[in-house]
């Protein structure tokens, strides 16, 4: 059976069934039906999507695992290549956060990871941030942790920039930034179900403004593009996964 180009898991006949009427009304190509065409038969993709539609077909990733390892695997694989797929950010993480909120927020902790090194060494919170986000993923850390935290730096991203500006040094707006990001990642553990989507909405283009900001790149598709392959990177090393 021929499969997909871009989504090497699925075959043709399933994605083409999906697509066919599970767009949004942009066109695009959302996850959750994306999904729903990995998990159907290709035989049966058609009638499924036409009788029962993505939200009635099995796709989430607990549906995924209680198959077998291989099946989670790919599909996290398939999310991977979404993520590449996909180049606005900022639907990206809302569209993960409404998919699954646990493989978001790790998500969101690795891709807050990559751009700490543009925080000052003497500022810990941001680190702490993503390290209790990344405890909450897997079981080690509770939401009301998370909710504390969270509390205790929503001042941190301005408290960098009067500390750069009462110290007279150059504002270092890619640190204040990432911190941002960090931080974001906490709150997307901390919130309820609707709350968490939303709050991933920002955490990418923050991340992306970093590296676009700084030598790694000054292109801002180029900068969207290294975060997106930071987010599908995270995704195929999310903690669920076996070694």
């Amino acid at each position: 059976m021929k499969m997909h180009k871009t989504f090497t898991h699925i075959p043709e006949r399933s994605f083409d069934a999906m697509f066919v009427r599970e767009r949004d009304w942009n066109g695009r190509l959302m996850l959750r039906p994306l999904m729903a065409a990995l998990s159907v038969d290709p035989l049966e993709a058609e009638d499924a999507f036409k009788d029962l539609g993505s939200s009635r077909i099995p796709n989430s990733l607990e549906y995924f695992a209680s198959r077998s390892h291989a099946a989670l695997r790919v599909a996290l694989e398939t999310i991977a290549q979404w993520v590449m797929f996909e180049t606005d950010l900022r639907y990206l993480s809302e569209l993960l956060g409404m998919y699954d909120r646990v493989l978001a927020s790790w998500c969101a902790s690795q891709a807050a990871r990559s751009v700490l090194r543009f925080v000052s060494r003497s500022e810990k919170r941001p680190a702490k941030a993503v390290e209790l986000t990344e405890a909450w993923v897997v079981g080690s850390a509770t939401t009301k942790e998370c909710e504390d935290m969270h509390e205790s730096m929503k001042d941190v991203r301005f408290e960098m920039l009067e500390r750069d500006i009462a110290e007279g040094r150059g504002i270092n707006v890619a640190g204040s930034t990432a911190a941002a990001a960090a931080i974001e990642a906490l709150s997307s553990a901390k919130g309820s179900y609707v709350g968490a989507y939303l709050a991933l909405g920002s955490y990418l283009v923050d991340c992306a403004t970093v590296v676009a900001s700084s030598k790694d790149s000054s292109d801002r598709a180029r900068a969207e593009k290294a975060v997106r392959r930071t987010v599908a990177k995270a995704c195929l090393s999310y903690p669920v996964l076996p070694g």
